[in-house]
């Protein structure tokens, strides 16, 4: 027996075949990333990130250097669910929606635009009456203006 550092979890242990060897456990999501349950777990991690960067009592200070990680999970996120979902189910165009806008927060406005356009465009031509288009539309103003004015504006929020 092993002696475990204090304030770490006793890892999960298993013999393997008759060696009698022990080895450390496959962790059971191990593989599951692309799944629909993985990426909803995903974006539940992306929403602890966003977390950090707004003040919350969670985060007193909040840490705006976590805004690029949380835009490249976002980033593989919104590409993983856009593959495994669909462009248009409801998950990825939120995801993909939640990745611009961290991305211009993160100091890339004329990214954030073109990722939005990108999105706008898609929903206006297959989707109409999707329920993100509203807030899809005015987070493209925004970043659009920003892009090209530079003006200090509150960015929209993310869900």
């Amino acid at each position: 027996a092993g002696i475990v550092p204090t304030g770490h979890p006793a890892p999960h242990q298993q013999t393997v075949d008759g060696s009698g060897h022990i080895a450390l456990a496959v962790n059971p999501a191990h593989g599951t990333g692309r799944t629909p349950a993985g990426l909803r777990a995903r974006g539940a991690f992306a929403q602890r990130l966003k977390r950090l960067t707004e003040p919350s009592p969670d985060a007193l200070v909040p840490d705006p250097a976590v805004l690029p990680q949380l835009a490249a999970v976002l980033a593989d996120l919104a590409r993983d669910a856009t593959e495994v979902l669909g462009p248009l189910d409801d998950f990825s165009v939120d995801v993909r929606r939640n990745h611009a806008v961290t991305t211009g927060a993160a100091g890339s406005p004329r990214q954030a635009a073109a990722l939005l356009s990108a999105l706008v465009d898609a929903l206006r031509t297959t989707s109409p009456g999707h329920r993100a288009l509203p807030a899809a539309e005015r987070a493209l103003t925004h970043w659009n203006r920003e892009a090209h004015h530079g003006t200090a504006e509150p960015a929209p929020t993310t869900r």
